[in-house]
């Protein structure tokens, strides 16, 4: 894993209606983190692996891929006793507060995300406006930011989804957690017990996308979040999201990215020194 930690400000000597990215990181920590006085920032932290953690309420546990928002002065409690790798910006502005508000995002409460691709993008998308230009533009940087809170809005206030057969459901969550393996047509149609023709035919019109379509974009969306978090070879990469052929991965990730595997890591790759 990339490790990733940047100070760019004080978080005490920002004002009061001043948008300002305090801070931001990725990387493990061992054990539990303690901050009984909080930060005087917002704090958005995206947990990679399982953590205990301290919210209004009581100490809970909570499962991997989750993302917590904590205001200003909230105490700080998480951890693990295998340790724990998190994701976190700190963040402070009237505009923060005016946000949670505007979009309805829970404060102190789990926010259960498919993975962290999404937030490890917003996260080095920020960063490289504030390291890769001598004069940050502050409206760009709102719009990453406000970008963040919808999407952390959008998983906490799901739409209901439309009644669709439980078998296609099935299906689909079996392609979410299996797509490492080598998947067949008839493999996920089993799943659902339809032929494939019919599987495919229905498959299409409840989810907008063929299975192997589902399929590919699952294997990109997690290879995408390999080349932001880790140094792991593309080949490597290319077998971890089950695609066996690198050359193969390399052209189907061009082709949907719109950049080669290597000019993405390139593009998101964090400076030297951080």
């Amino acid at each position: 894993m990339r490790r990733l930690h940047h100070i760019f400000a004080s978080e005490n000597g920002s004002g009061a209606h001043a948008l300002t990215v305090t801070s931001l990181g990725h990387f493990k920590r061992e054990k539990f983190f303690r901050l009984p006085e909080g930060r005087p920032a917002w704090v958005f932290v995206y947990f990679e692996t399982p953590v205990s953690i301290e919210l209004r309420g009581g100490r809970k546990r909570i499962p991997a891929h989750t993302a917590v928002i904590f205001p200003p002065g909230r105490p700080l409690y998480y951890g693990h006793e295998q340790g724990f790798r998190q994701y976190w910006i700190c963040t402070c502005g009237s505009e923060i507060a005016d946000w949670m508000k505007q979009h309805a995002v829970p404060v102190e409460q789990p926010i259960a995300c498919r993975s962290a691709a999404f937030f490890a993008e917003a996260l080095h998308r920020i960063d490289e406006e504030l390291t890769e230009h001598e004069s940050p533009h502050p409206l760009l940087l709102s719009n990453l930011l406000e970008n963040l809170v919808i999407e952390l809005s959008r998983k906490a206030n799901p739409q209901p989804e439309p009644a669709v057969d439980r078998r296609l459901l099935a299906a689909r969550r079996f392609i979410e957690t299996h797509f490492p393996e080598p998947l067949r047509l008839k493999d996920i149609a089993a799943v659902a017990g339809l032929s494939p023709f019919r599987f495919s035919r229905a498959f299409h019109a409840a989810f907008g996308a063929a299975p192997v379509e589902m399929l590919i974009r699952i294997r990109l969306l997690a290879a995408r979040e390999k080349l932001l978090t880790t140094d792991d070879s593309i080949a490597g990469i290319a077998f971890d999201v089950g695609i066996e052929d690198p050359v193969h991965f390399s052209k189907l990730f061009t082709r949907h990215i719109g950049q080669s595997p290597q000019a993405f890591r390139r593009g998101k790759k964090t400076p030297a020194g951080a």
